[in-house]
């Protein structure tokens, strides 16, 4: 990277960048380089207005993003600086909490419990208190929920949660075990700084004195205690420099809160708003698609992304007649792209559900052709169907010792109940059938709650296993393509011995943030995108912004496809093409007969 010039900004970024004191709220489109805008503002505020690195604050989501930027700046400057702090929401609180723990009761030695270490905790809690109407995962989640919404000092579920009474007693036991311990939990993080900033007033007016620039980026990802923290810290200087785009707030499953712009206008009436919608990644229809489709969402503020790039884009829609065919054609495409020269790890497959992988997978492992799912695992090495699994392979072979012994690490009376069960049944039985009778008599079910993010994807994850069940009524012919698809893929990156890359399948969410010359956005069906769960406008305006971050991921060419029908628990739904197609300009999109 060259060193710093604010001729190579645009227009736009030029004028964010030199805004000095005060306020200022920058809306960056997909695309827009808002990276550039906040390293470029770094090395201004100390290049040109002589402010000392160690005033600067830059506050991130990742820490990746936060040594990419701490890199550029460097390089901007021509030199290495001290810089008070550049990194994550919770890791700056950590060094706040070390940094001042006597003013909290606690020894700078204190301990971080991760997510493991909370279940464990919660496990014991539960047991110890006889809560047994509460499932663990369930618990921790409603947990992290009342401290990311930050409900108060003494944090309490809403009256609305049926099993607020359970989860607000075991938040008292939870919360008095880990000071017990010299503990925070990953959110008591921003919890205990913020009430350490807001009790101990000469705390905050040392780290204000010292601290007099803050930046955040990715400011739509922020939650009720993020925004609390960086209010208490900004209010008096006001010298906080925001940017976001609300049209890619996707995270409220995370307490992620879009409305936090709406709370900082009014607590900064001053606020200074720049806009940056010229867009470097793709081709104009890609664009106006986008721009049109987020333009239906009234709740935030949108921008219309503007083309830098000249050349014509592509948007297919591929219509197809199930979701087996989907899979078989949206693969074909890919293996066409890949014959014509396009490198797979420059194509993405993008879906709205972890469970609707497994087809993809399926066709890919067939073809031959090397795949890497981002942010997940491949179907047959996810917990869920590998517990199930091993249950199926015990009622199959009885001598299966490496089934007996997972089988048994999922509760010893469990597994008795299924073995009195399995002694009784004719395994000749179709899969499916077998399958339901195990998660019936297990209650596999009911290790899940359908309330939590990371449960609901095991539960479709279970009821896509029963799909594959029903296309293999036949247990040896189950288990045999079970044993195919959840093999390693040695064979196929021998058959690719020159192919460096792998295509890449994964959920819209895991793509935030990246880019790909051709995407594949699939399973654009009433029910699957926007998803079924989608209850009102807020909901709806949500699953639209994902669907507007899955345009915005492909630089040259867009396909889009649907099934006729889908599979659900072994019987097939007919479907509707997703209300986000019909939104998109006829003109703009082509139909591929199939």
């Amino acid at each position: 990277m060259k060193g710093f010039n604010l001729e190579d900004l645009n227009k736009e970024q030029k004028e964010a960048v030199r805004w000095f004191n005060g306020p200022a709220v920058v809306l960056a489109g997909a695309g827009s380089g808002k990276t550039r805008c906040l390293t470029y503002r770094v090395a201004y505020l100390i290049k040109e207005k002589k402010v000392r690195p160690e005033e600067v604050v830059l506050l991130t989501f990742t820490n990746k993003a936060a040594n990419e930027m701490r890199q550029r700046v460097f390089q901007l400057l021509g030199c290495q600086v001290k810089l008070g702090f550049v990194g994550t929401f919770h890791s700056f609180a950590a060094w706040l909490l070390r940094r001042f723990a006597p003013w909290q009761g606690r020894s700078k030695g204190y301990l971080i419990f991760d997510n493991q270490d909370s279940k464990t905790l919660v496990q014991t809690l539960i047991k110890k208190l006889g809560l047994t109407q509460l499932k663990p995962t369930e618990a921790l989640y409603y947990l992290e929920l009342v401290k990311r919404q930050f409900l108060g000092e003494t944090a309490y579920l809403e009256d609305s949660n049926p099993k607020k009474e359970f989860i607000n007693q075991l938040y008292e036991v939870y919360q008095k075990q880990l000071e017990k311990n010299n503990a925070f939990d990953f959110n008591d993080l921003l919890l205990e700084s913020y009430f350490l900033l807001s009790k101990k007033k000469e705390v905050l007016e040392q780290v204000t004195k010292e601290y007099s620039y803050f930046l955040v980026d990715e400011y739509q990802d922020t939650n009720n205690i993020q925004y609390q923290l960086l209010h208490l810290l900004t209010k008096e200087k006001k010298n906080v420099f925001i940017v976001g785009d609300f049209s890619q707030s996707i995270y409220s499953f995370r307490g992620a809160d879009y409305r936090n712009i709406n709370r900082f206008l009014e607590d900064y009436p001053q606020t200074k708003i720049f806009k940056l919608p010229l867009n470097y990644r793709s081709y104009p229809e890609i664009l106006q698609a986008a721009s049109q489709v987020i333009k239906n969402n009234t709740t935030h503020p949108t921008l219309n992304l503007l083309p830098t790039r000249q050349g014509r884009g592509k948007i297919i829609l591929l219509p197809a007649v199930d979701a087996p065919h989907e899979a078989l054609v949206v693969i074909r495409r890919v293996i066409e792209l890949f014959s014509d020269g396009v490198d797979l790890d420059k194509m993405a497959v993008l879906y709205r559900t972890h469970n609707q992988a497994r087809l993809f997978e399926e066709v890919l492992i067939k073809a031959k052709l090397p795949y890497h799912i981002v942010g997940g695992w491949r179907f047959f090495e996810r917990k869920e169907i590998k517990d199930l699994l091993s249950y199926l392979r015990l009622l199959y072979n009885p001598n299966d010792e490496v089934a007996y012994k997972r089988s048994l690490r999922l509760g010893k009376r469990r597994l008795t109940v299924f073995l009195d069960w399995s002694s009784s049944i004719d395994y000749h039985q179709e899969t499916t059938t077998l399958l339901e009778g195990i998660i019936k008599v297990t209650d596999y079910r009911q290790r899940y709650s359908p309330l939590v993010p990371e449960d609901r994807t095991r539960l479709d994850n279970i009821d896509e296993l029963l799909n594959f069940a029903s296309e293999h009524p036949q247990i040896e012919d189950f288990f045999q393509q079970a044993s195919l698809l959840g093999a390693n893929d040695e064979v196929i990156n021998r058959h690719y011995q020159t192919q460096t890359g792998k295509l890449n399948l994964m959920t819209v969410h895991a793509a935030k943030g990246l880019e790909f010359d051709i995407v594949f956005l699939t399973g654009l069906e009433e029910g699957i995108f926007p998803h079924s769960l989608t209850q009102n406008l807020e909901q709806l305006e949500e699953e639209r912004r994902l669907f507007y971050v899955a345009l915005t991921r492909t630089k040259k060419e867009l396909y889009l496809s649907y099934a006729g029908r889908r599979m659900y628990r072994g019987s097939y739904h007919n479907q509707f093409v997703s209300r986000f197609v019909n939104e998109i300009p006829e003109e703009l999109i082509e139909v591929e007969e199939i």
